[in-house]
């Protein structure tokens, strides 16, 4: 699996090998993706909460 983002010129990019995953791991995986956007860890976590709650 491949998951590219490009934001203001930069591209980040996470590479698998496989695609078989459970929804932990790929909250896992845009977690790690939002990291390197330059989000804390602490707003991914209250923005997963909040969705959560709705």
């Amino acid at each position: 699996m491949k998951i590219e983002i490009k934001k203001y010129g930069t591209t980040y990019t996470v590479e698998t090998q496989t695609d078989d995953f459970e929804v932990v791991e790929m909250f896992d995986i845009f977690t790690g993706l939002l990291i390197q956007l330059g989000y804390k860890q602490e707003s991914i976590n209250d923005a997963i909460k909040e969705l959560a709650d709705e």
